[in-house]
């Protein structure tokens, strides 16, 4: 990517991280963030990726080198490589959440002047969330599983807590529900309930069913 918007090196920055090593010992971007100077450069990850490590031992080199079985020395020169080349851009924006997302693009953004943010954050600023809960009587979101892992995903969060702030109830519909009361209301869920038969050949009839029973059981 720093190939491609025109950063300048002395070796080649299309080789991989793998192809960098000992090679490479300049690099200037210099002429890339004059290009972007006046843009507000925003880098949209993953939701789960917006904590996202780059470097050391929950850096992605480590989680996706062991993941796929590489031994100790590989992913000690693989990280040490991209160590490298970070040190001679940004090495401050290393170290900022979510700069290991997207297998290291989220560094790049961020070392370019950016910042970044998930899918259902931009959303959230877009449709004036927040704005949106305040005016509501109750909020409605849903997912495909509420469980205690994913706690139903970006969406689901950013959802709850727009409602929590603007203090107005808020519910999920999901797909299934594998999360108990007490837990979903640390995260500003009232109540979540499972769409039966969302798997079936009728999947929106099952949703709207699903929606038209929890409004009689909310409505006031």
């Amino acid at each position: 990517f720093l190939a491609a918007v025109g950063a300048q090196a002395d070796t080649d920055l299309t080789d991989g991280v793998q192809g960098l090593g000992s090679a490479l010992t300049a690099i200037d971007v210099t002429g890339v963030r004059e290009r972007l100077a006046g843009f507000d450069l925003v880098g949209v990850v993953p939701y789960e990726q917006t904590g996202a490590r780059l470097l050391g031992l929950r850096g992605i080199t480590s989680i996706a080198g062991r993941d796929q079985g590489m031994d100790t020395h590989q992913l000690l020169a693989i990280d040490g490589n991209l160590e490298r080349l970070v040190g001679l851009v940004d090495p401050a924006a290393a170290a900022e959440p979510g700069a290991g997302a997207c297998g290291g693009l989220g560094w790049v953004v961020l070392a370019l002047g950016g910042r970044l943010v998930s899918g259902t954050q931009m959303l959230g600023d877009r449709v004036a969330l927040q704005t949106l809960a305040t005016a509501a009587d109750l909020v409605v979101t849903g997912c495909t599983s509420f469980d205690f892992a994913t706690r139903g995903g970006g969406a689901v969060t950013a959802v709850a807590r727009a409602a929590e702030e603007a203090m107005t109830p808020c519910l999920a519909i999901a797909g299934e529900v594998l999360i108990g009361s007490r837990e979903m209301r640390t995260m500003g869920i009232e109540a979540a309930y499972p769409v039966p038969g969302v798997g079936g050949g009728d999947p929106r009839g099952a949703v709207t069913e699903a929606a038209s029973r929890v409004a009689r059981s909310w409505s006031w």
